[in-house]
């Protein structure tokens, strides 16, 4: 099954038409409804930025590898790899198709949570559903908002990567991750910061146990890689069509380039010890600064790695309900899921009047992940696209 449609009522999503009555044709939202809906409230149909889906429509676009061909791949020992998994039982073909086959992941997407927490793609159990999950009980899916690799902390470095120009050049990681913070509150509906730790981070807690942030500086090498250039603008061709303008990657490398000169200050590295003093900063700030007693910024993921498809979800206001997800497969297929749609908006709010700053936020987001992918994983996951 490469492509099926699953409606979703179009109210959900934009909820200020329940009593306007736009929609005539059941509740199937059009593109044509779409750009009514943009001009109709108020919004516009911003040109710089493509519009989130309304509906679900997968699309499976195939390996990683395939899509972006050969280049700076990890094939270390302990990389993500669903290839080595199989080669091991190859028993596991058969359950990672029917678990990743789109009819049955679109039971996991799920409205996300109003003021929730961002999550990071990370694909593990959060430690307090594994629990549940090990005792029998149900899930209780709460809190559940849109997910993004390296969550808040990695929109802060991407704020910076865009707009460093225009920011304090003697600013650290930190000081940009507490700008951040004050953005999500800005959100429309607000959204909370997030990221997470896992369950080896108390063993080194030199790192934070998020891939993404962990090894920043090895995601920098890979963004600045020619091969790696190459490889995003054919990936990006299969998500975003029409989207890769050489001009703004041109200029995402230009800035990164600039911040790589000064990533011994900006990620506070000790000259003694060549340990980055960010990583505890970056736990300790996202969780002295929760906004209140039931705001829990800091997630603790447990287990292994077993993440085999990447799935990219444009569909407005949806995300992936992960754990309950990991409870039907018995944690033997996890997703990393990519919620595009809230990058749109972390880019509009941002930049509310500045469309190529929007442009380039989203473009660079995506620079961001697909790098981290490759540094995380041997590129043999399944792509799909909702």
């Amino acid at each position: 099954m490469d492509e099926k449609n699953y409606p979703h009522s179009a109210f959900s999503y934009f909820p200020e038409l329940k009593a306007r009555r736009i929609f005539t044709r059941g509740d199937v939202v059009t593109e044509a409804d779409l750009i009514t809906i943009a001009s109709s409230t108020g919004s516009g149909k911003d040109p710089a930025l493509p519009v989130p889906e309304s509906r679900a429509s997968w699309k499976r676009l195939g390996k990683l590898v395939e899509i972006g061909g050969v280049g700076p791949w990890n094939h270390n020992p302990g990389v993500i790899s669903p290839r080595r998994r199989i080669k091991s039982d190859p028993s596991l073909e058969a359950v990672i198709a029917q678990t990743t086959d789109p009819e049955n992941l679109e039971k996991f997407y799920v409205p996300s949570s109003k003021g929730s927490s961002v999550r990071c793609a990370d694909g593990r159990f959060d430690k307090e559903a594994k629990v549940r999950a090990d005792k029998g009980l149900p899930i209780e899916s709460h809190d559940l908002g849109p997910q993004y690799f390296g969550g808040s902390a990695a929109a802060a470095l991407i704020h910076r990567i865009v707009d460093g120009e225009s920011m304090d050049s003697n600013a650290t990681f930190v000081d940009d991750i507490k700008e951040i913070i004050r953005v999500h509150e800005r959100m429309s509906p607000p959204v909370h910061f997030g990221g997470h730790i896992d369950d080896k981070n108390h063993g080194h807690p030199e790192n934070t146990g998020c891939g993404a942030i962990d090894r920043i500086t090895d995601i920098f090498k890979v963004m600045l890689d020619e091969r790696f250039q190459k490889q995003f603008h054919r990936l990006i061709d299969a998500i975003l069509p029409d989207e890769y303008q050489p001009r703004i990657v041109s200029a995402i490398t230009d800035q990164l380039g600039v911040l790589q000169k000064r990533e011994q200050q900006y990620f506070e590295v000790d000259q003694e010890t060549g340990v980055p003093k960010y990583k505890a900063a970056v736990v300790s700030t996202l969780q002295e600064n929760a906004l209140h007693e039931d705001h829990r910024p800091v997630a603790e993921m447990v287990g292994e790695h077993h993440e085999c498809v990447l799935v990219v979800n444009k569909v407005h206001g949806t995300t992936f309900d992960r754990d309950r997800f990991n409870a039907t497969t018995g944690d033997k297929v996890q997703i990393f899921n990519y919620d595009l749609w809230g990058k749109i908006g972390m880019a509009k709010t941002l930049y509310p009047n500045d469309r190529e700053k929007q442009h380039k936020y989203l473009i660079c987001s995506l620079m961001f992940a697909m790098a981290a992918m490759m540094v995380m994983t041997d590129g043999s996951l399944e792509v799909l696209v909702r």
